[in-house]
């Protein structure tokens, strides 16, 4: 079957070249990309992970770009002819330093990187072993361009990865639900070859899936807990589910702890128990922050449909906001300066405005702008207003009367100008 594939698949290095030719738009970080070299490397000294992974791409990517990855073969030769340069020999160590730095703090572009340069040999000799594992890390946060290229390895058992048709389907699947916009199209053609092949039962299906789960392979412990939570080739068993969560979890697999964490919350396939919930939440934080408060955000809003129990939501919604995420920050905001859900407190209703204001939300920033301009729940401050509300426009928030022409006439045109630039400063520095 491999062959056919491979055929079907035109070559993986195809797919390794557009990951390649993607790597500009992986970090999605438009405030680090406005930066110059002196600051980047200012922030990444600090162990700012987004500018680590900014600095390293620069280093990197004029000799990456070089490499033609449709054929790795040929690819790891020009590595190693580039590689004799000393010039270019320096920016690739260069580049690999600060990358390896914010791969290794869990930066899921910068570990995707890694691995793209240990399978051409840029630094090191080529070690697919090594590559595919700072892959998989990449995917196992979700990332959808690692996702894609790990689906594709494992569907045609390219470059010393054992042909897995499950594990492969099932990290197209999670690409193209990250918003990979071809993983659903490939993942389509490979189920719908596979399906004219000679059919394998259910019950096998199910019994590679436990197998593979039983190996120790995190991303196959996910998928089997997945099976059992959705009643998959086998019956729905909420416990079987959890119990192959927490394995994947205790593997390091994000997703996995996540899971784990919203069941032991909600009482769904074990007794409630928010010490659990919150081991595994801890846990994640530390892989990542903004991921874990978006999914503690959401256990809350989950529990607000199954059990319309607003203290316990309002607790998780907390729990959410004191992870720093933005949404979760402005969701109390809104909740105290309307009394929905909280008790009504202007003052409160700023202070979690102003945190979310601060992690560059703009609707709070502009919520914000009007409470000073008001002076509800904080004192009456144009200056700070229009601060807030000019970073809130900075993002093409479209708000209300602050907006309209002429209402910022009142401040001096001297302090308007002094007040962008100090806003534009502030943005630069978060």
């Amino acid at each position: 079957m491999k062959k056919t594939l491979l055929t079907l698949f035109l070559l993986f290095g195809l797919h390794c070249q557009a990951a390649l030719l993607d790597l500009n738009a992986l970090h999605q970080l438009p405030e680090m990309a406005q930066l110059g070299t002196v600051d980047l490397e200012r922030l990444a000294g600090q162990g700012n992970t987004q500018a680590q992974a900014t600095l390293g791409l620069q280093y990197l990517h004029p000799v990456m770009r070089q490499l033609d990855l449709r054929d790795l073969s040929s690819a790891r030769q020009s590595a190693r002819s580039l590689q004799r340069s000393e010039h270019l020999r320096n920016e690739i160590n260069q580049g690999l330093h600060w990358m390896g730095l914010a791969a290794e703090h869990e930066q899921p572009a910068a570990q995707l990187v890694m691995g793209l340069c240990q399978l051409v040999g840029l630094g090191d000799a080529v070690d697919s072993s090594k590559a595919w594992d700072w892959i998989r890390k990449a995917a196992a946060q979700g990332f959808a361009e690692a996702e894609y290229l790990l689906g594709v390895a494992y569907l045609t058992g390219e470059d010393g990865m054992e042909e897995n048709l499950l594990a492969g389907l099932y990290h197209l699947d999670q690409a193209a639900q990250h918003g990979h916009a071809e993983a659903k199209r490939i993942a389509d053609r490979a189920l719908q070859f596979i399906m004219e092949q000679p059919p394998i039962t259910r019950a096998k299906a199910f019994s590679n899936a436990v197998q593979a789960a039983q190996s120790g392979d995190t991303n196959a412990q996910y998928e089997l807990a997945e099976r059992y939570a959705e009643g998959r080739g086998t019956e729905l068993d909420n416990q079987l589910a959890l119990h192959w969560y927490q394995h994947a979890a205790e593997g390091g697999h994000l997703e996995a702890m996540l899971q784990a964490a919203k069941r032991y919350a909600q009482g769904v396939g074990a007794p409630e128990n928010d010490e659990q919930a919150m081991h595994w939440l801890g846990i994640a934080k530390a892989r990542n922050p903004t991921r874990t408060g978006y999914s503690m955000l959401a256990i809350g809003r989950d529990g607000a449909a199954k059990r319309r129990n607003a203290d316990w939501v309002y607790r998780w919604i907390v729990r959410a906001a004191e992870l720093g995420n933005p949404s979760a920050e402005a969701e109390l905001g809104w909740k105290h300066f309307y009394g929905n859900g909280a008790v009504q407190d202007y003052a409160l209703a700023a202070s979690w405005y102003t945190k979310s204001a601060a992690h560059g939300f703009a609707s709070s920033q502009y919520r914000l702008a009007k409470m000073y301009d008001s002076g509800t729940g904080v004192q009456a401050n144009m200056e700070t207003a229009y601060f807030w509300w000019y970073l809130s426009s900075l993002q093409n928030y479209i708000g209300g009367e602050l907006n309209s022409e002429g209402y910022w006439d009142k401040l001096p045109a001297d302090r308007q100008n002094q007040l962008r630039n100090d806003a534009l400063a502030w943005q630069v520095k978060r």
